[in-house]
């Protein structure tokens, strides 16, 4: 984040270089101090998400908004969150109960977290570089100079990279129902490795990651949420969910989600090859995917 101030309220609001977090007034200490840990350490969403109870069901919003514009947050409860597009403040609210939302997006300019309800009367903005606070409302901004601004029409789904996913995020620590036990899950890999996209980015493969040009998931139906990353397609030639990419041990591999225009692994000196709708396929180091519309992402070794 660039900059982030806060209204005043009834809340209580952390923020720290990376994360800001607003919880209702009935959060425990022991809820707050563990995000301000989480924070403190340079944590995300899924890291701060891991230190709320298994039993809580209290309103939070948990956002990162980086330098360049990478927006995640998961909102739960009377609370919501404005993302910045070039068309104005689109409001992104959670489900009823307990169900979470998750929004992920680049190239976001802005965002504004805040509880539901009118703010506390007579109150106005104040700057905040970090700590705890009392608060009914957060603004953080990205500093996007230099970079290209999307242009012309969007849709909720669509524009400046936004994609939007609900589900019951409290199974990712839950996992399945009693009568049906889920599976131990399985080990991390020692090494990571990295996706380097050709549109600059670089992602971890710590857990599955979903790619297209409005990657959507449904409710989460294990442990773990994927990673969904959002390219563009001017002609439309990538699909919404366009691939799966995983990491099974010392191996990448990768599925064709039944796109529309498939699935190419390029590598020098070899004709390309198109994967098998669904069908997994091993993807090494020096080999390149296409999508299409010019995007591709080649598969680095972890550190």
């Amino acid at each position: 984040m660039s900059a982030c101030a806060y209204l005043p309220g009834t809340w209580t609001a952390v923020v720290c270089e990376r994360l800001l977090a607003l919880v209702g007034p009935d959060a425990e200490r022991a809820v707050v101090a563990a995000l301000w840990d989480v924070a403190a350490r340079d944590g995300g969403v899924m890291e701060a998400l891991g230190e709320l109870p298994d039993d809580s069901h209290g309103a939070v919003a948990l956002v990162t908004l980086s330098g360049s514009g990478q927006l995640h947050a998961a909102l739960r409860g009377d609370v919501e969150v404005l993302v910045g597009t070039s068309s104005g403040m689109r409001p992104v609210r959670p489900g009823d109960g307990s169900a979470w939302t998750e929004v992920t997006g680049h190239d976001v300019p802005s965002v504004t977290v805040r509880a539901a309800g009118a703010p506390p009367p007579g109150e106005s903005l104040l700057p905040l570089v970090g700590g705890v606070v009392r608060a009914h409302e957060l603004r953080a901004t990205a500093d996007l100079r230099g970079r290209a601004r999307p242009t012309g029409p969007t849709s909720l789904d669509e524009h400046e990279g936004l994609t939007i996913v609900t589900g019951d995020l409290v199974r990712l620590r839950e996992g399945l129902p009693a009568a049906t036990p889920a599976p131990a899950p399985a080990p991390a890999p020692a090494v990571v490795a990295r996706l380097r996209l050709s549109t600059g980015l670089v992602v971890p493969l710590d857990r599955t990651v979903l790619v297209g040009r409005a990657p959507q998931v449904g409710r989460v139906t294990a442990r773990e949420l994927p990673r969904l990353v959002t390219v563009p397609s001017p002609n439309l030639d990538v699909s919404r969910t366009h691939v799966e990419v995983r990491q099974e041990g010392e191996h990448v591999v990768v599925t064709d989600l039944e796109s529309l225009n498939g699935v190419r692994v390029l590598r020098p000196g070899v004709p390309p090859r198109r994967l098998h709708p669904g069908e997994p396929t091993v993807v090494g180091a020096g080999e390149a995917v296409d999508l299409g519309d010019g995007v591709t992402f080649t598969v680095e070794p972890g550190a």
